[in-house]
């Protein structure tokens, strides 16, 4: 009986010591990220751009639901070091999670994407769910048209 006692207390504190949330992060420390392009660029590799929904402030301080969109762009060798270039020079950390749309260039799709693909499939925070479109024109020109449509992007 004192057993089961000892082992049941243990138990109890376990579920309050083990919760799962020891090293909770703010979303305020995060961009993240909607859309990526990724286009043939002059002097390097390629020209990786990100548009990054920019959360918009109510009143008093409150944030609303609704946000709208800034694009980055930054000329490197691959993805995953253009999103450290990215990363340094930003004050927040570029977050994939929520990225609904992978856009490459019909230039860059004709070389072959294989390559991309494979590089975002490791990335454990690009969603199985994320479109992929090949746009005739650049992807910096489809996420450009897409920002500029008026639309909230909402959180919700």
């Amino acid at each position: 009986m004192i057993k089961r006692i000892f082992i049941s207390i243990i138990l109890i504190a376990l579920l309050f010591v083990i919760t799962g949330c020891y090293d909770a992060k703010s979303i305020e420390n995060y961009s993240y990220v909607i859309g990526l392009a990724i286009d043939k660029s002059d002097s390097e590799k390629i020209k990786l751009s990100v548009q990054i929904a920019n959360s918009s402030s109510g009143e008093g301080g409150k944030t609303s639901q609704s946000t709208k969109s800034s694009i980055i762009s930054v000329d490197c060798t691959d993805i995953p070091s253009g999103i450290n270039i990215i990363n340094n020079y930003s004050t927040k950390k570029i977050n994939l999670s929520h990225c609904t749309v992978i856009v490459f260039s019909e230039e860059i799709a004709s070389e072959g994407i294989k390559n991309y693909i494979d590089t975002l499939t490791y990335n454990l925070e690009v969603r199985p769910t994320t479109n992929i479109i090949i746009s005739k024109k650049t992807g910096l020109d489809f996420l450009n048209s897409a920002a500029n449509s008026g639309e909230d992007f909402s959180s919700r």
